[in-house]
């Protein structure tokens, strides 16, 4: 090769017989070794071409090896030996952030969560175990004595009805001349129950607190209920919790009846007192699907109603 092509390869010469240049770049020197050889034997027998002309192929197969050098060796570390196979790039974990949970909201200390000890009224249903009413918020309530004794004396007009507390004499229990509102919210502070397997499950008292005035009083524990069943806008499943005033509208297909299944429609807009569902009551000649509760009035007695046709005032 002419002078100049010698003083341009000298530089890169040094890396033909290492580890340090890749294979292809010896391949491509090896190569232009050999056109530049045959370029030399040809310019011997061609004395009579131009010269200048046969010089520019080793010129441009220079400029070539040279960009290739360069391309390969971009990002080359010589201290690192080439890859034998083609690393592939794991994709960065993000970093795990720990939070905490959110904390329930805590439940009222005084009010411990309702059991399945409990019906809807909140009196007692299992005998497999302890009845504890002790913490719990509720209503003072009337129940079936009062019920009764609201029909027998005519009373059940007149409002707030009333619910009696009794004295403690060691074991026993007398009623006192005070009496506390059907519908108090009270929450209960001590009780004095057993198991009565006879009737009701339970039986006994609870020292009960007013939680308008902080007042306490003993109530029997058939006078305590959980729920404020007056609330419910389903008649049928207030009467189940007890005795509420209903105002009587002829809505459905069924006209009130009697106990014996005959007809008997009383005035619209007349006042009842319902505190029984014909289930409870064991009317067996009343359908059920037909009319639901049982109510009186003074005037009309007891009528059997289809629960749309009633509507609770009290």
């Amino acid at each position: 090769p002419s002078a100049e092509a010698v003083f341009v390869l000298k530089p890169f010469s040094r890396y033909r017989d290492t580890d340090a240049a890749p294979d292809f770049l010896a391949l491509a020197f090896e190569t232009m070794q050999r056109e530049l050889n045959a370029n030399r034997v040809y310019s011997e027998k061609s004395s009579g071409m131009n010269k200048n002309s046969v010089s520019k192929f080793p010129a441009i197969c220079l400029i070539v090896m040279i960009l290739l050098f360069f391309l390969a060796n971009l990002g080359y570390d010589p201290k690192k030996p080439p890859p034998t196979q083609v690393e592939t790039q794991q994709p960065k974990e993000e970093p795990k952030v720990e939070t905490q949970p959110t904390p329930a909201p805590a439940a009222k200390p005084s009010t411990p969560a309702p059991t399945n000890k409990y019906n809807y009224e909140g009196r007692g249903l299992d005998l497999s175990s302890d009845l504890s009413y002790v913490g719990y918020h509720g209503y003072v309530s009337i129940y079936y004595h009062e019920n009764s004794a609201l029909v027998e004396d005519y009373s059940y007009l007149d409002t707030p009805w009333q619910v009696p507390t009794y004295e403690r004499d060691k074991q026993f229990w007398t009623k006192t001349d005070v009496t506390i509102d059907h519908k108090t919210p009270i929450v209960v502070r001590e009780q004095f129950i057993e198991r009565d397997k006879r009737y009701d499950p339970y039986e006994g008292y609870l020292r009960v607190e007013r939680l308008s005035d902080g007042a306490q009083f003993y109530i029997d524990v058939d006078n305590f209920v959980i729920k404020a069943y007056w609330d419910n806008r389903d008649v049928l499943e207030a009467v189940k919790g007890g005795g509420v005033l209903v105002e009587y509208h002829q809505r459905s297909e069924y006209w009130p009846v009697t106990s014996n299944d005959q007809k008997k429609v009383p005035p619209e807009g007349s006042i009842f007192f319902a505190r029984s569902t014909i289930g409870m009551m064991g009317k067996g000649w009343v359908q059920s699907s037909r009319h639901q509760i049982s109510a009186f009035n003074a005037d009309y007695g007891s009528i059997c109603f289809n629960k749309a046709d009633l509507t609770i005032i009290y």
